[in-house]
């Protein structure tokens, strides 16, 4: 009987220990990749979602393949990942005939117990519009600094950046501007949006008056988006005219009666010669 008990805490002991080890000694790590899969935005039940390999150009070998719950979601549990590789893995949905990809992002753990390591969440579309492989990106440029900031916030959205994006190397972090039909500039809520940037790494650099926001990033899904920080300065909003009662422009005080400048003082002298001529009759 101890015999036995010896022998299942000898088990256990190794269960836990031996994947530590391991980890260690090759720095890999174990986390969960989570999903869920959509149908034109409603949750695909029974989809299949195959997880690949991926060298950074192409889909490699099966890792893994399970099918959707009833709410759409998925969760291939304890996949090792190698920190020095952020993308190396990419997922596959199939439903009915319709398929999509996405990549599977990693973010290794940092410094201190408060920043574990993490796997970006996976949404997928397999009735989406965007073309395959391909993310809707929306980029909205942020100010830190200008008069333009709103009473309790420290964030204001900055119109009329120029918005220059790059491709990354995966390899050898090498830059390579992507050429644009018309320059991309941010709208008034700060934003611009890349109809379907291909999968991959980018650096972008947002810019207005000598001064600028960037970042690198990954686009992974049919729909990604980026903040970036900027010190570019912001002006103050200028005031609109308000709307009067009943519809109409407030006039200032010289402007008369319906805009005409000193209507009422003709209409009053009319008043008057009236009544004088009344008053003679009588």
């Amino acid at each position: 009987m101890k015999l036995t008990r010896l022998i299942l805490i000898a088990c256990v002991f190794f269960a836990l220990i031996v994947p530590l080890q391991a980890s260690a000694q090759t720095g890999m790590y174990f986390e969960n990749i989570q999903g869920k899969v959509y149908n034109k935005a409603f949750p695909a039940a029974g989809a299949k979602v195959t997880l690949y390999s991926y060298d950074g150009k192409k889909p490699g070998s099966e890792y893994s393949s399970l099918t959707t719950g009833s709410d759409g979601t998925f969760n291939f549990r304890n996949v090792a990942f190698d920190p020095a590789n952020p993308v190396s893995y990419i997922i596959k949905a199939d439903r009915e005939g319709n398929t999509a990809w996405a990549l599977v992002l990693y973010y290794p753990p940092g410094v201190g117990p408060d920043q574990p390591a993490e796997v970006q969440w996976i949404n997928i579309d397999v009735a989406s519009d965007v073309p395959p492989m391909r993310g809707q990106t929306t980029v909205t440029v942020w100010s830190t600094v200008g008069q333009g900031l709103p009473v309790g916030e420290n964030l204001a959205r900055v119109l009329g950046a120029t918005v220059s994006l790059y491709n990354v190397d995966p390899v050898t972090n090498n830059l390579t501007q992507v050429s644009f039909a018309s320059t991309p500039i941010t709208g008034s809520d700060g934003q611009y949006t890349f109809p379907a940037l291909p999968y991959g790494k980018y650096y972008l650099r947002a810019e207005k008056n000598g001064k600028y926001g960037d970042q690198y990033f990954w686009v992974t899904q049919q729909e990604n988006a980026l903040n970036v920080i900027t010190d570019i300065d912001v002006p103050k909003a200028t005031p609109t005219p308000g709307i009067g009662p009943g519809g109409s422009t407030p006039t200032t005080g010289n402007g008369g009666f319906l805009g005409i400048p000193g209507f009422e003082a003709v209409i009053a002298l009319i008043a008057l010669a009236g009544a004088v001529l009344y008053l003679r009759r009588e």
